[in-house]
């Protein structure tokens, strides 16, 4: 990479890769816009372009529609950093299908809230009982894991998979089983970069990461729904990447 040459930094994730201003995370603050601004601070002749492909309750299955989407206005090569951060939305366990929960946001505004009602106050105890479902199940989030891998590999320089965070002992304790599950989807998508095999394919741990950093968990992960992520968790994303980012630099 010369200092005259364009940098594309593409980032496909759900609502954790934006900012959140109700929990004090600022745009400025996300991990994306602290790559483009330390690589900004390293090389600034280089036109730097990030498109932040993020949105809220993505699953892996709608990232792979829009990167698809995507492919055919960007062409390949389809840039120089590409980033994948998806699965909370996809393991977390539901005590109802997607679909009875779409019939229940139709129902009447009483009815609805009743039932909302029930579930939030017996959703531990419904969940261990065995009435679980997932948004995208572990065999086709493995597949899709690996469909946006295959493609990506060749279309960017370099492609980092983040993994899914930890949960807060609160929160698995009103949705028990999160964290099995967390870790679960953790080792399919270590599945799908080792079936993926490509040198410029690496994983971002952030969930190990996140355990052995200094502060504990409710340091970077929000009290209130146990899977976003505060302005200290963007920082450990980004630093993270930069640690690879930096042997491409040059003074």
């Amino acid at each position: 990479m010369t200092m005259n040459s364009r940098i594309l930094i593409r980032v496909y994730g759900d609502s954790l890769s934006m900012p959140r201003q109700s929990e004090g995370v600022h745009y400025s603050q996300t991990y994306p816009e602290l790559l483009v601004a330390a690589w900004r601070k390293q090389a600034p002749e280089p036109a730097i372009t990030l498109y932040n492909r993020s949105y809220s309750d993505a699953s892996a299955l709608r990232l792979l529609e829009t990167y698809r989407s995507d492919a055919f206005y960007f062409g390949c090569p389809g840039g120089d950093l590409g980033i994948l951060q998806c699965g909370i939305v996809d393991c977390a366990p539901r005590p109802l299908p997607p679909k009875v929960r779409s019939t229940v946001s139709r129902m009447p505004t009483a009815i609805r809230e009743s039932i909302v009602s029930f579930i939030h106050a017996n959703r531990a105890s419904m969940l261990r009982s065995g009435l679980i479902w997932r948004v995208t199940p572990p065999k086709l989030f493995l597949e899709t894991t690996i469909a946006i891998l295959k493609v990506a590999a060749h279309e960017f320089a370099r492609f980092y998979v983040i993994n899914i965070a930890p949960t807060t002992l609160d929160i698995e304790a009103r949705s028990p089983g999160l964290s099995e599950s967390i870790r679960h989807y953790n080792s399919l998508i270590e599945n799908a970069v080792s079936a993926v095999a490509a040198t410029n394919v690496r994983i971002i741990d952030v969930h190990d990461l996140i355990y052995s950093a200094t502060g504990g968990i409710d340091n970077f992960i929000s009290r209130i729904d146990g899977h976003h992520i505060s302005a200290e968790a963007h920082r450990l994303y980004a630093d993270a990447i930069l640690a690879h980012e930096r042997q491409y630099w040059r003074s």
